[in-house]
């Protein structure tokens, strides 16, 4: 029998899907757990619902890794409306990050806050899904890490 390195054998699959998954790949999920296939399994191409968790930046069953497929379709008959950029939006706002459309500057301070840092530990409390879409909301924003960076340095003094 073969050892996987992840524990499943698909959890390499579940993850490439949920982070460069869109609202197409929620919807082919979706359609699973509508039909009454288990989504937080490892069988039929499991840990699905590990993928809508990036897909989405939405956790409807927090601390729950099997079952969850009643929470996710409660969700989905409130969302499934909606675009990925405001399944995102929500997903953000659930931890205190109010972002705009399109994603711009003013948006840097509070994600930066939200991805937390070795002295605040915030970053120890955001689930991975959350600091993903963090992230990728910053990277379309038009974020320059080298010009922080240097800001950062002039603003704790290592740089005259």
């Amino acid at each position: 029998m073969q050892a996987w390195p992840f524990g499943c054998p698909y959890a390499v699959l579940h993850a490439t899907v949920g982070r460069y998954g869109d609202k197409g790949w929620a919807e082919w999920i979706m359609a699973k757990a509508e039909a009454g296939q288990e989504i937080a399994n490892c069988g039929h191409i499991g840990h699905k619902d590990e993928a809508l968790k990036y897909i989405t930046c939405n956790n409807p069953s927090p601390g729950t890794n099997w079952n969850t497929e009643q929470a996710w379709l409660t969700w989905w008959h409130t969302n499934k409306n909606k675009s990925q950029l405001d399944w995102i939006r929500d997903g953000l706002r659930a931890y205190g990050v109010l972002v705009h459309l399109p994603p711009n500057e003013f948006d840097h301070q509070p994600l930066l806050a939200l991805l937390g840092n070795s002295s605040t530990n915030v970053s120890e409390k955001t689930p991975h899904f959350v600091k993903y879409n963090a992230f990728r909301w910053l990277r379309d924003s038009g974020f320059d890490v080298l010009a922080f960076r240097t800001l950062a340095w002039f603003a704790v003094g290592f740089v005259e």
